[in-house]
């Protein structure tokens, strides 16, 4: 597929978003001056592209998600991106490509133009499946701080995984113009470039912190949802569970989004709203996301580093035999060598809920017609 075919945006979202893809994809804009959300399957999003025309700032999650706009309901994703205000003294998309290849960055594959913003998207040769997750928090960080220091404005926003872009052909409120697709002449970002901008000058010990966190985080949610349907009758662990995914999930997302990843798993333990249960949980949670020494961690009067802290999540939660060989949890168990890969988890569960409270509405109302 040639570069410039990306500036279809039919071609341009079956490539962000593949029709076999697993997940889906979140759409949102605003109805009677509320934001809200719909969810559709990459099929549904590439045959909407053709409503799209008349519809103001629309926007959409490069990343796929088992409901809500959740770290935790990550799926995969097969883009990436780094938003930044368009500087007239910078305003030439070769000359941001050039600032990142001075970082050994690959140019971005092509930009979205909205007239106030450029979104730089990196559109991946393989799926960043969910074990994987990991990997697009630091390299859109690693694009956030280099785009900073030379001298561009990048958008913080854009560093979560659970951000969006534009949708290409939508009408930019604020310029009253077209969301257009501008080509840079890059390719796709292959793996083994991501792999290299992501650990690129991260020593073995930094490498395995990270990868520690994202193992014990994946285990835990295979664990979670192994258990579902009992873990309500488990409230004194209610407390454990929460500091333990939200230790693990910290590096991997802003403050303020783990304060909203872990309100989710809050709903999920006590099946309540969190309005009704945010009192009781508030200070816990405020606490974890404020941490900021993750090699040495504080809970219950007892202090852990990352070599005895998944022993202590392995007893605490009674973690069986049968549990380790059929979920694949050998890191909790201690054993040498285990990779993230190793965790056969399949996950059903989804955290938060998807209803009009949220915002989600079926998308033939966001898009103030009938769509199929």
């Amino acid at each position: 597929m040639q570069q410039d075919e990306f500036c279809n945006s039919d071609v341009f979202l079956k490539a962000v978003h593949p029709a076999d893809s697993k997940g889906g994809v979140v759409l949102e804009g605003p109805v009677k001056k509320r934001i809200n959300k719909s969810v559709v399957s990459a099929k549904q999003l590439a045959r909407l592209v053709k409503h799209v025309c008349i519809q103001k700032d629309i926007v959409f999650t490069p990343s796929r998600f088992y409901g809500n706009t959740l770290l935790l309901n990550f799926a995969g994703t097969n883009a990436l991106f780094s938003s930044i205000a368009i500087d007239r003294r910078f305003f030439d998309i070769q000359l941001i490509n050039s600032c990142l290849a001075a970082a050994n960055i690959p140019g971005a594959t092509l930009v979205l133009n909205t007239g106030v913003q450029y979104h730089l998207i990196w559109i991946l040769d393989e799926e960043i499946p969910q074990s994987e997750f990991y990997k697009i928090y630091f390299f859109q960080s690693k694009l956030f701080y280099i785009l900073k220091e030379s001298g561009f404005s990048p958008d913080p926003s854009s560093l979560e995984i659970v951000s969006k872009v534009p949708v290409p052909g939508s009408i930019n409120s604020v310029t009253n113009q077209h969301v257009s697709l501008v080509p840079t002449f890059s390719s796709l970002m292959t793996k083994k470039a991501l792999d290299s901008v992501v650990f690129s000058g991260v020593d073995a010990i930094e490498q395995r912190r990270i990868t520690s966190h994202a193992r014990v985080l994946q285990e835990l949610l295979a664990l979670f949802d192994s258990r579902v349907l009992m873990i309500s009758s488990r409230p004194d662990l209610f407390d454990d569970w929460i500091f333990f995914i939200g230790c693990s999930l910290r590096l991997f997302c802003s403050e303020k989004q783990l304060e909203k990843e872990l309100s989710a798993v809050v709903i999920a333990l006590e099946g309540l709203n969190w309005e009704k249960c945010k009192e009781k949980y508030v200070g816990l949670i405020k606490g974890i996301a404020s941490g900021t020494d993750d090699l040495k961690i504080k809970y219950k009067n007892q202090h852990f580093n990352l070599s005895t802290w998944a022993n202590f999540i392995y007893g605490r939660l009674s973690v069986t035999e049968e549990e380790i060989d059929r979920l694949g949890l050998y890191y909790l168990a201690g054993e040498e060598g285990a990779t993230i890969v190793d965790v056969k988890q399949v996950v059903t569960h989804k955290y938060g809920f998807v209803t009009d409270d949220d915002g989600f509405i079926p998308v033939s109302e966001l898009f103030m017609r009938n769509v199929s």
